[in-house]
């Protein structure tokens, strides 16, 4: 990659690189990673637009020489030295938060530059420029120019979705489409697939290498065939007279919509707070002791360990799914880039879930709830001990808002046709748009926090349940260690026939 800067500084470039080559009198220059390394951490640039990837490594490039020429000044002026090293160190700063650059956050890291680089040019002493101070502002002028540049082409690449998108939704019952047999429709194409206690242990590393800067909170069933729905959300299904798309009917289908969610939690609550007397809890609590109990609420069940998660997708004590294939699911907390979690501390500790609030589609998008971009993750307090045992968290988010604008980001596998909303639904409760496990999480322009699965072949559920078992104890007693276990339990137990005591 040719350097412009240098050329455009005509008989300049000579005595430039010719310092530049001179490290051993620059003794911050080590500290400056390397055009090579950066490069490497710009995968996710390189994906959006490779014009826009060598354009803004130019100007990286560009910037050690800067800095370089910067250090040759020797002045003595108290007021331009302190200008030259603040301008060093908020450079250096910068381009370390270059070399880990990804989505979202390329925008946010490039304007610490441009105020770092408006400051320098501002403080410099225009009464004490010689020849090399005239050339310095020179070529922090161009960087500076170079790096608007950039981040223009950057907005139009990388544009998110604004709450405008979702001032409506079509919640009306709808067809199945044809390809929609089964929620294995909607995830197989992008599945992973485990026939071995080897194959589990490869996906599990490969993945967490894959998406190593975005939590991962994993889920197992029993049944690959199932889809992903909180237990309230299946209620809701069979009140409403859903049909499975496994049955392939030929009337639409009505869906639980997040009104009707909402209206179900407040009759919960009321519940509760008035027959029960549990007026002194957080509705958040009051969910989630009914869902440790068994009871519907909007939760989602996962696990922070990928093994605790695997576990439960191999175990089966009635048997009645041990010939179908099972499915690992590890959902993301949220989008590539996205990495700025917002804490709802307060308002999942408050008297009444804070989606109550919402009350519109605009408002719901606004807080990102419905829309695919983040998941609330709780982590309860040990209210019963097998939430520890099972290093257990929450999922939550709101019914998935849907439009034409948005289903256009639900591609079918034949890649021709999108998705419809019965269709995702009968996949998952909340946004689960699936992504490749063997590729590197990557931005994309919906910003959808990716879900991944896992198919686990039937033939292999004995073998990973006699591992996770051997290797690290997981068994019922293990994983539901109270007497809420130890009754289920019991329910299973063959007992002596009464012949066998003759």
């Amino acid at each position: 990659m040719k350097n412009r800067s240098a050329q455009s500084n005509g008989n300049n470039s000579i005595y430039y690189q010719a310092m530049l080559k001179d490290e051993e009198h620059h003794e911050h220059v080590s500290a400056l990673p390397s055009i090579a390394k950066i490069t490497q951490a710009t995968p996710n640039l390189m994906a959006i637009s490779p014009n826009m990837t060598h354009q803004l490594l130019d100007t990286i490039q560009k910037t050690p020489e800067i800095s370089n020429n910067l250090r040759l000044i020797s002045t003595p002026l108290e007021t331009s030295t302190s200008a030259i090293q603040t301008f060093l160190e908020q450079q250096e700063k910068a381009l370390k938060t270059i070399s880990n650059l990804s989505s979202s956050t390329i925008l946010s890291s490039i304007k610490p530059i441009q105020d770092s680089l408006r400051d320098a040019l501002a403080k410099f002493d225009f009464a004490h420029y010689d020849g090399k101070y005239l050339n310095v502002y020179s070529g922090i002028s161009q960087v500076l120019k170079q790096y608007e540049e950039t981040q223009s082409n950057l907005q139009k690449y990388y544009r998110s979705i604004t709450p405008s998108y979702f001032h409506s939704s079509n919640e009306s019952p709808h067809y199945y489409s044809p390809e929609m047999t089964s929620p294995s429709d909607f995830f197989d194409s992008k599945s992973g697939r485990i026939e071995s206690i080897e194959d589990l242990n490869n996906a599990i590393l490969l993945l967490q290498k894959h998406v190593s800067n975005i939590p991962l909170y994993w889920r197992g069933q029993n049944n690959a065939s199932w889809g992903l729905h909180s237990k309230l959300f299946r209620l809701l299904m069979t009140q409403n007279g859903v049909v499975s798309p496994q049955q392939k009917p030929k009337t639409k289908q009505p869906y639980p919509t997040e009104d009707q969610m909402i209206q179900a939690e407040k009759q919960i609550l009321n519940l509760a707070r008035q027959d029960w007397r549990y007026g002194n809890m957080s509705a958040l609590e009051i969910f989630a002791r009914i869902q440790h109990f068994g009871g519907p609420t909007r939760l989602l069940d996962a696990s922070c360990n990928p093994y605790i998660a695997a576990w439960f997708a191999v175990y089966d004590p009635t048997h009645e799914h041990e010939d179908h294939d099972a499915r690992l699911f590890a959902l993301a907390g949220y989008a590539s880039g996205n990495n700025e979690q917002p804490d709802y501390s307060e308002e999942l500790l408050s008297r009444d879930p804070f989606w109550f609030n919402l009350h519109d589609y605009e408002q719901r998008a606004a807080a990102n709830w419905g829309t695919g971009s983040r998941r609330i993750v709780w982590r309860p307090p040990e209210y019963e001990s097998r939430i520890a045992a099972q290093n257990a968290v929450f999922i939550l988010d709101g019914i998935p808002i849907t439009n034409s604008r948005i289903l256009q980001y639900f591609r079918k596998p034949t890649g021709k046709e999108y998705w419809k909303r019965p269709d995702i639904l009968a996949a998952s409760s909340i946004y689960a748009k699936p992504f490749s496990p063997n590729h590197n999480a990557r931005p994309n322009q919906r910003n959808l926090a990716p879900t991944y699965s896992f198919v686990i072949a039937k033939k292999a559920k004995k073998e990973i349940r006699s591992y996770l078992e051997g290797a690290f104890g997981y068994r019922e007693s293990f994983i539901y260690p109270d007497f809420a276990g130890l009754a289920s339990k019991t329910n299973n137990i063959q007992f002596p026939n009464l012949g066998d005591l003759q």
